[in-house]
């Protein structure tokens, strides 16, 4: 899996957040583990009852991205894939 850090600026929704940590079997404790952001700011990410600073959002798409998962978007689609190793 590449190492490589998210330098751009990028949003995800909250749904996309679950989304990506069903993908991986993660718990938001994982996640919390993974990018260092607090479990109960995840949680109120997720809910939609806070909106996390762009720093905060960015070390959450880096955990994903170093777990193998992509964010997607446009003006009419967003999602996550997840990249399969073999």
């Amino acid at each position: 899996m590449s190492t490589t850090k998210s330098n751009k600026t990028q949003i995800i929704t909250p749904n996309q957040c679950k989304a990506a940590r069903d993908l991986l079997g993660w718990k938001q404790s994982d996640l919390s583990e993974k990018s260092s952001i607090g479990e109960s700011t995840i949680a109120d990410f997720e809910r939609g009852v806070r909106q996390p600073v762009a720093r905060t959002i960015r070390d959450l798409i880096n955990a994903f991205e170093e777990a193998g998962i992509k964010f997607i978007g446009d003006e009419k689609w967003v999602g996550v894939k997840l990249g399969i190793v073999k």
